[in-house]
């Protein structure tokens, strides 16, 4: 009787990885893991891997700040190309050791190898399985304020078009538009890959908004700008992703429906940039 094994061949995709960290206090000892980099033979790629809900929660008010200087430190990195050693600009931020790996999936597959052997913080998932409503609208509240930073600090004059009351009824309620300039206008929603029950409808109510002031022919374009992660976002599961993308497809495909536009934005910068365009 002979016995067949099934032994399967090793990846032939290797790379090399680096974890990306963030001392609070200089000397501590204490890290946290905001970043991985990843280099092969094709290039680099670095994946910032820890998101703003968890730098929420950690530092409070200081989340906007430190987030932005990790973003400054990873597009430094990325300034850098194949750069053998990489430097990083700002104190506090250091580059780990580099750490050989193997993978079927290529350079995907060794980037979540990265964030699984680097990175606790990325699996603070349940800190938006456990949104409420009231959390939620607070989330979104302050990334549009952030947004309406970014686009005053370009465009002054647009400052009073933020958070428009429009009067439709007689001594009625007034639904308020996040952006109004001439017919234009624009809400905002942010969408929590662990918490889609509530985070699309919230984007819902805020398409329902455009279609009541649309109909009244206040406005010419309407959209709803939606903050939400990137296909390739390595702080999620795969199984979470596709859901969150199937349910920015359906709102989508809802928006269109109404003669309205949804559209992504991947930071704030992103969502500041399609204000501007719709304001041109």
């Amino acid at each position: 009787m002979s016995i067949k094994l099934d032994v399967q061949q090793a990846p032939s995709y290797r790379a090399s990885w680096a974890p990306v960290f963030f001392e609070p206090i200089t000397g501590s000892g204490e890290r946290l893991t905001v970043a991985v980099v990843v280099s092969d033979a094709v290039g680099r790629e670095v994946k910032r891997t820890v998101r703003d809900e968890v730098l929420k929660a950690l530092y409070g008010s200081k989340r906007a700040h430190l987030s932005q200087m990790i973003d400054f430190v990873l597009a430094a990195l990325r300034s850098q190309g194949g750069e053998p050693n990489p430097s990083i600009p700002l104190t506090g931020f250091s580059l780990g050791a580099w750490q050989e790996a193997s993978s079927r999936a290529e350079r995907y597959g060794v980037l979540r190898q990265a964030v699984y052997r680097s990175c606790s913080m990325a699996s603070l998932d349940d800190l938006d399985a456990q949104e409420d409503e009231t959390t939620s609208q607070e989330g979104t509240k302050q990334w549009q304020a952030q947004v309406r930073q970014s686009v005053i600090e370009r465009r002054p004059e647009l400052a009073n078009s933020f958070n428009r009351d429009v009067q439709l009824i007689s001594n009625g309620l007034p639904p308020r538009i996040g952006f109004l300039h001439n017919g234009k206008g624009a809400n905002f929603a942010t969408l929590r890959p662990n918490g889609l029950s509530v985070s699309v409808g919230a984007a819902r109510g805020k398409l329902y908004e455009l279609v009541i002031v649309k109909r009244e022919g206040v406005l010419a374009r309407g959209m709803v700008i939606l903050g939400a992660p990137r296909e390739d976002d390595l702080t999620y599961s795969e199984k979470t992703l596709q859901a969150a993308m199937r349910a920015i497809a359906e709102l989508k495909h809802e928006a269109a429906d109404d003669g309205l536009e949804l559209v992504p934005a991947h930071s704030v910068p992103e969502a500041a940039e399609q204000v501007l365009e719709l304001a041109a």
